[in-house]
């Protein structure tokens, strides 16, 4: 989150689903299934079953809310050149 998008934070949530196979892939990683031997799960077909997981949270939880605000901000001089191009 950056310092300026806080400044005019909105009362309402909205539900964003990613398009592209990019967008899935940047918050989305397959996971093997596995049985309870550890090894790894298959379907009927003999293809190994996969699952996707999340590559960080995607809900806030208890513990988001015990952080200070400033816990998820990041300033301007601490970012990199491609994070400073995003926020134009």
């Amino acid at each position: 989150m950056f310092v300026d998008s806080v400044r005019h934070f909105k009362e309402r949530f909205y539900i964003v689903r990613p398009l592209t196979e990019l967008a899935m892939d940047s918050l989305f990683e397959s996971e093997f299934l596995t049985n309870e031997d550890g090894s790894i799960r298959l379907d009927e077909e003999w293809v190994e079953m996969t699952r996707l997981v999340s590559r960080f949270p995607l809900c806030w939880t208890r513990e988001h809310f015990d952080q200070p605000t400033e816990y998820y901000l990041t300033k301007e001089e601490n970012m990199s050149s491609e994070e400073l191009a995003g926020l134009e």
